[in-house]
């Protein structure tokens, strides 16, 4: 056998094969890239959220997140096929979780309840991967972006504590919906299975502790509400979401 008998084809195999490596390490810098955009995009929509204090402030809030699945989703849908989204998990997980916490935090805001993940996928209308098919986000990020969630809950609570206690007047029940969401995201977690054992368990015990601060401004809320004297004018405000007419 020669020496440079079937040479030709090894070198273009070899070359097919550093080919298709670059071109997947070059998808994976697209997605990081446009999964850091959302993120940037979806911590914005949430300080919206957090600074809104009337309906039309809110109503601005989800404009915001719809133009943020229109073009920033969007762009790591058209990087992602069925079999990929796993495949390039790390690239784009932790910008769709940030958007199902502003997505799940606008929901409670607006509703005291919270976002399901058919909800969250069945805004995605129109948003299509490679292979044309809707986009959607699966179980896994949806469980982490509502871990994610009881964070914004807790300092939503906790600014509304201040917002009650320099109250002189109002009518509400301003800890029974963070109350609500508590025991609701509870019961998410613990259906979760999450990916990756040591990032769920690490997830798990942020969620714990911010869960475990509404509680106690739930129960410091309890006796001020009995002790004061309200009128309604803090109905639908940051401490009362859902609650305006």
């Amino acid at each position: 056998m020669g020496e440079d008998d079937g040479s030709p084809c090894v070198a273009a195999e070899f070359e097919e094969y550093a080919r298709r490596l670059d071109e997947i390490n070059e998808r994976r810098e697209r997605l990081v890239k446009a999964s850091r955009d959302v993120t940037i995009q979806s911590k914005k929509v949430i300080f919206a959220i957090h600074r809104a204090t009337t309906p039309q402030a809110l109503a601005a809030a989800a404009q915001q997140l719809a133009s943020l699945r229109s073009h920033h989703i969007t762009q790591v849908a058209r990087e992602l096929s069925a079999e990929d989204y796993w495949r390039f998990t790390r690239a784009h997980t932790w910008g769709l979780q940030e958007y199902v916490e502003a997505a799940s935090f606008l929901h409670f805001r607006q509703t005291g309840g919270l976002l399901t993940l058919a909800q969250v996928n069945g805004a995605f209308e129109g948003v299509t991967d490679r292979d044309g098919r809707t986009f959607h986000v699966h179980a896994a990020d949806y469980v982490l972006g509502l871990a994610d969630l009881t964070g914004e809950v807790m300092r939503l609570a906790v600014s509304s504590r201040g917002s009650v206690a320099a109250a002189a007047s109002g009518d509400g029940d301003g800890g029974s919906a963070g109350r609500g969401s508590s025991k609701q995201g509870k019961r998410a977690r613990e259906g979760e299975e999450a990916k990756g054992e040591a990032e769920g368990v690490e997830q798990r015990g942020v969620m714990q502790r911010a869960v475990q601060r509404q509680w106690g401004v739930y129960w410091w809320w309890m006796p001020m509400r009995a002790s004061c004297s309200f009128n309604g004018s803090m109905r639908g405000s940051v401490c009362c979401p859902g609650a305006a007419s």
